[in-house]
């Protein structure tokens, strides 16, 4: 037999985990799609313009990374953002973090942090789906009481008859699977809905550690 809470762990360790590699992936296959044009460029010897496509895509690449290093200071956190950043784009969705969000080193738990970051974003991605361009997708940070975290996303919102429902522990609209999900995350959340969009807010104040 083994405790609850070291199993409920472990399995949100594991999608954190599954996450990252699949944000991984996403990443290689935008670097890939990248390194063709590279190479169709090269062939057709236009070395120029092979030259000027790289530079443009490293000076963007290296900005967007800066710019969430200079606002969210976990680098685990800044990279996962990154890779969902570039998940998003490549189902056609622009995904942003706010210009005002900051966020220090929180005295939280890392793969929980991860985790519910992670679901968060992919949550407001898969409720996107089949909606009308342009889909958006915002996050921000702020650290100044806690931890607060807030993503909202441009698409139908939660329906009127399922808002209280949401924040029940095991609760999803989705295909039933392990609880290795969002449901990880509820006791720092609240959620609502507009009508307009998702926006789901989380935060866990500073003297519960």
């Amino acid at each position: 037999m083994r405790d609850r809470t070291e199993i409920e762990a472990l399995v949100r360790d594991l999608h954190s985990v599954r996450g990252l590699m699949e944000a991984m992936r996403a990443l290689e296959h935008e670097y890939a799609n990248r390194l063709h044009v590279v190479d169709g460029l090269l062939e057709m010897g236009d070395v120029e313009q092979a030259k000027s496509y790289v530079s443009q895509i490293s000076s963007m690449s290296r900005s967007l990374g800066e710019g969430l290093r200079a606002r969210i200071a976990p680098p685990e956190l800044a990279a996962l953002l990154l890779a969902k950043i570039t998940v998003a784009a490549e189902q056609d969705v622009h995904m942003e973090v706010t210009a005002g969000s900051r966020l220090e080193r929180p005295q939280v738990d890392q793969a929980e942090l991860l985790t519910i970051v992670g679901n968060l974003l992919d949550n407001a991605v898969d409720a996107l789906a089949n909606t009308p361009r342009p889909r958006t997708v915002t996050v921000q940070f702020d650290d100044a009481d806690g931890v607060f975290i807030a993503v909202r996303d441009n698409g139908p919102g939660v329906p009127a008859d399922k808002i209280e429902q949401v924040v029940v522990d095991g609760y999803s609209t989705k295909d039933p699977r392990p609880a290795c999900g969002v449901e990880s995350g509820w006791p720092w959340c609240g959620g609502s809905s507009t009508g307009q969009g998702e926006p789901w807010t989380c935060s866990r104040a500073r003297r519960q550690f």
